[in-house]
């Protein structure tokens, strides 16, 4: 039971990514507000890296050709945001905050 609940509640963020990468650019309500909400990858990528300390810890293939990414800084703010590309290579930012914590990964049926 609690596998189907989190494969649902990953479903539903993947649709909710899925449905901001095809939207129309508009201000992004994140941490890093004064960022474009989309832009080339390369650019973005690079801003976040210049400004926050953040890199590429964690990237997927999604449906409908969009790649998912998350950065994320070392530092002490613990930094990170959620980019979502297309494969014309533009990308949105979908979601940025301070506070992250990688986890160790898990094996397959184990219960956290």
């Amino acid at each position: 039971m609690r596998t189907r609940l989190f494969a649902l509640v990953g479903l539903a963020g993947l649709t909710w990514l899925l449905m901001a990468a095809t939207m129309p650019p508009k201000p992004a309500a994140t941490a890093q507000s004064d960022l474009p909400a989309c832009a080339l990858r390369a650019e973005l990528v690079a801003l976040l890296a210049r400004r926050y300390s953040e890199s590429l810890i964690w990237r997927g293939q999604a449906d409908l050709g969009v790649t998912v990414e998350v950065l994320a800084s070392d530092l002490p703010t613990g930094s990170w945001s959620i980019l979502v590309t297309n494969s014309a290579g533009n990308a949105c930012l979908v979601a940025s905050g301070q506070g992250w914590h990688g986890l160790p990964a898990q094996r397959e049926g184990k219960d956290a």
